[in-house]
Parts: structure tokens; sequence; C-alpha cells
């Protein structure tokens, strides 16, 4: 197997700003945030990962960002398609959902949109594409999974469910340091919360630096986020010791992992991509306006700061949509690529939403395989939910539309997707 790496720095910051006409300098994720950034606590980067067996290439490009479009991703693609020969399902771009970076993704009232970093951004992903393709030489893949107990699941619902796994790939050059390690684990980086505005690659991006300061070599590591719609660190705030000590924490458990790790007997690379219309709420001018007034209702007595983005936020969200539906009829399904990708041993199945953490499971007892769910990838259409968690309610199932700015995802979605993974992980595994 040969194994090629690259890195960028994307970090935002004033000179870049200046240099860029970069409007906004606002972070992304939470409606509560005081706007805008006030500096940098740690850098952003992103990160490539090029494995070629001798018959299929995979490049996985990553980033400390919130998320990406799924047009901007569409464009990447292209690009790397016009530049390097590469096919769109030979190419994954994920994201760790940092919540303490620059708005790449227009969520409402969440952070104001920054056109201009993104632009740079896709000239910076290319550019650690191409440090990747052009630096590959010979590895040896080894893989293991470890045991991290940090996410809990945030919604105290009678279908509380987590997911402690961490997997684990390495690849070791001939002389027996790492080169290259991606890593997947399910929790939401909020560990710094609306009260930060300082930016930052919360919990993943400390787990990555530890790993690299721990592993002989310096590897490139990409720590991914998994499934994680439900989980969060055990608290979120602005304290910032406590953020890197759960970085170390998760960190240690990718290191000790890689201590016990396996040669892979079999270092196959597959990759399967297709496009699904994920089932949405179909909506008419009267019943976004229903809509409307049920998030309205549940803001009533409360006359605080947060409370009047949230107000703000619910009044864009339905003149946005009154505006689309009087445009034409909206499509019964949100378009979402999902992605399976086979490396070795492990099935990693992509997804461009934020998937409750009980998929994996459910992936793996469908499957028979090592599946391992990553979140925020090819895009970002908004929460997938159980059905059983419709009837529990919650922000997820009842208002996350709002900040996404389109429709509610409808109840069965995420059954719909899971059958789908499914047979994408069949077809990569056989």
């Amino acid at each position: 197997m040969r194994v090629g790496t690259g890195q960028v720095d994307i970090t935002p910051a004033p000179g870049r700003h200046r240099r860029l006409a970069v409007a906004s300098g606002e972070l992304s994720g939470f409606v509560a945030r005081v706007q805008p950034s006030a500096g940098i606590h740690d850098r952003l980067l992103a990160r490539a990962l090029l494995v070629d067996d001798g018959t299929e290439r995979l490049l996985w490009l990553h980033a400390d960002l919130i998320g990406f479009e799924r047009s901007f991703v569409d464009d990447l693609k292209a690009e790397l398609r016009r530049r390097h020969g590469l096919q769109p399902r030979q190419v994954i771009v994920s994201a760790t959902h940092t919540h303490s970076g620059p708005p790449t993704v227009p969520l409402v009232n969440c952070g104001q949109y920054d056109a201009a970093y993104v632009r740079r951004l896709k000239t910076d992903l290319l550019s650690a594409a191409a440090g990747a393709l052009g630096s590959a030489g010979p590895a040896e893949l080894v893989w293991a999974e470890g045991r991290c107990e940090l996410a809990v699941d945030r919604r105290g619902k009678a279908s509380v469910h987590a997911d402690p796994r961490v997997g684990v790939l390495g690849w070791r050059r001939p002389d027996g340091s790492f080169v290259a390690v991606l890593a997947n684990y399910a929790m939401h980086n909020v560990a710094l919360g609306p009260e930060n505005r300082l930016i930052s690659a919360d919990v993943a991006g400390q787990a990555a630096r530890h790993v690299e300061e721990h592993l002989a070599g310096g590897p490139t590591v990409l720590l991914t986020n998994g499934a994680c719609g439900n989980l969060n660190p055990p608290s979120v705030g602005n304290d910032f010791a406590q953020m890197q000590a759960w970085g170390d924490q998760l960190g240690g458990a990718v290191v000790a992992a890689l201590g016990q790790a396996a040669s892979a007997v079999d270092a196959t690379v597959r990759a399967e991509l297709c496009t699904l219309g994920l089932p949405i709420v179909r909506l008419d001018e009267s019943s976004v306006r229903a809509l409307a007034a049920r998030q309205r209702e549940r803001l009533i007595g409360h006359g605080d700061y947060v409370s009047a983005r949230c107000r703000a936020a619910i009044d864009e969200w339905e003149r946005h949509m009154e505006r689309r539906i009087r445009g034409g009829p909206i499509a019964a399904g949100e378009p979402m690529d999902l992605q399976a990708l086979r490396i070795g041993p492990a099935v990693l199945v992509a997804v461009g939403a934020e998937p409750f953490s009980r998929l994996t499971d459910e992936l793996r007892a469908l499957s028979g395989r090592t599946v391992y769910v990553v979140g925020y990838a090819n895009g970002l259409v908004g929460y997938l939910a159980p059905v059983q968690t419709y009837d529990e309610g919650g922000y997820e199932v009842d208002g996350a539309f709002v900040f996404y700015g389109g429709p509610p995802v409808a109840a069965g979605a995420y059954e719909f997707l899971r059958e789908w993974a499914a047979r994408l992980v069949g077809r990569v595994s056989s």
C-alpha cells in the first residue's frame, strides 16, 4: 500500500481576514454566542490522506470546521477530477464539527456565512490534496479498536445511547514510524460552548495534536467524528484546560489502541457513492406559518438575549421558506450523498448529516462488518434521528431545522438512510 499526506493551516486571523476581505469574522455553531470572534486559542488545520492499494485510490480531506455545503464539496470534487483524475467516489470531504471555527455552512443566526473564507478554503484543500498525492510512499496498514468513555447522551430521553468505540487505522513506514492515523469517535466538539469567542479545534484538535506528539514519526492525524447527533462531552462551557484534558484523554485512547494494533492481512481499498433523496416534511405557506408560530410559543415568557436571537432565527426561517415555496414546488427529498469506504478490515460510512449514535450498532448488526459512521461528510443537511425519538421530542427533531434553514427532516429518514447504508456496506465488502 502507498500512502501520502498533506496539511494546511486554515485558521482565520486578523491579517488573513484583511488579505482575503473576509466579511464576518464570526464563529459558527451557537445562536447564543456574542459575535464576532475575539481571537485565536489554537490553530485550525485541513489534513489530507491518500491511500492507494495498487488498484483503487482514496483521497480523504478532513478539516477543523463545523461542516461543508454539498455544493462546495461537488465543486471541489470536480476540480480534483480535472487535476488528478479522481472520481467523486474516490474523494471524501469531512469536518470535525467544531463549534469554534468560521461559518462555512449558512446556519441561521449562528454565525454569518463567510463566503470569502470559503473561497480561500477551496484553494487550501486543493493544496493539501496535492501534498498528499505528491508524497505517497510505501506503508503498512495496522488497525485496532479502542475505547473512550467521554461522550454522553445529551437528550435525557428513553432512547439513551452512547458509543465508546474508537476506531483506529494507522500506516507505518518501513522504519516503524507512523506516517498517518485515521481515527473515529462519536462526540460533538462543543466542549467550548457559546461563551467562548476564541477560534479553536476543540477536543478533536487537541486529540489529534496529542497523537502527533506521542507517536514516532509525527504522523498526520485525521480525528473524524462519528454518529454523534445525540452525543456531547460531559459538559459544555468555556474551560480550555478541561477541553484540552478531554482531548488528551481521547488522543491517549488512540495511542493506546495503536500500541495493540494488528497488521492488516487484507489492505484492500474500495469506495461506493450514491445520492439519496432524504425524506423531508412537505410544507405549504400555511404549515410554514404554523410551524413558526409553534417555535415562537416555546419562547413565550423569555426575554433574554438568547430568546431574542432565536426569535430572529425563526422569523428569518419563515421568510425564507415562504419565498422558497412561492418559487415553485419543493422536492419531496433533500439530496444527500452517502459514501461507503472499505480500508482493509474496516468499513466507514460517510453521512452528510448528524446521525444518532445507534446507527453504528445497527449497521454492524445488519452487515456483520466492522463499521464506523463518519458524520459531517460531503455536506450537512441536519439531524437524522430514529423514528422513536420523534415521539420523545427534543431540539434535534423539534427545532434544529430552523437553524439549518430548510424543511424538517421527516420521521423515517434515519431508517431510510440506514437501509441504503447497509447496501453500500455490502457492496464494498464483497
